[in-house]
């Protein structure tokens, strides 16, 4: 018998799971068990931001019927926290960290920005289709949304109404976020 099929002979003999004997002398690679320290955040921030559209696309409607509601904010962050925890792999353990609460506020604050410049270049087409610019698309109006804000004085009603819908969403957001971080 070889020196070689003697050592072989000698590990076999330890270890009769092939991964014991690949991972013979070595530590075994740790893998994501969910747990808020091996969690994922770039993949988490992917899922809060893709979750939350559905909150925006609720913000967005009321918006365009003239609500503005804590219901889009309170939507908007429990999808956001959702999506992030599922990505991210901390799901599995049913763990959500400080940093799902935080991406996800953030992830919610940017969203409702989104669908309130969606709701205006929106209103914007309308008004410009009514005037005869039939040919102009919602995203020609949100393109030029920004000149709009700069050659009128629509700006200071579009801080306002953003300014609402965080507020709004901040009382929705509030017990939520709250009952989250005692967990």
């Amino acid at each position: 018998m070889s020196d070689f099929e003697n050592d072989h002979s000698a590990v076999t003999e330890q270890n009769d799971h092939p991964a014991e004997e690949y991972f013979y002398g070595q530590q075994a690679p740790a893998y994501n068990n969910g747990s808020p320290e091996t969690e994922n955040t770039l993949a988490g921030i992917v899922g809060a931001f893709l979750f939350s559209i559905g909150g925006g696309l609720i913000a967005f409607v009321l918006s365009l019927v003239g609500f503005v509601a804590a219901i889009s904010g309170l939507v908007t962050i429990v999808l956001a926290v959702f999506g992030y925890d599922l990505f991210s792999g901390a799901k599995k353990k049913g763990i959500t960290s400080k940093k799902a609460i935080i991406i996800g506020i953030i992830i919610t604050i940017v969203m409702l920005f989104l669908a309130e410049c969606c709701s205006w270049a929106y209103e914007l087409q309308k008004v410009l289709t009514e005037e005869g610019m039939t040919r102009i698309t919602f995203f020609d109006c949100l393109r030029i949304l920004p000149e709009v804000f700069k050659e009128t004085e629509a700006l200071s009603s579009f801080l306002l109404s953003l300014i609402l819908s965080y507020v709004f969403a901040a009382i929705g957001c509030f017990s939520y976020v709250k009952q989250r971080i005692k967990r």
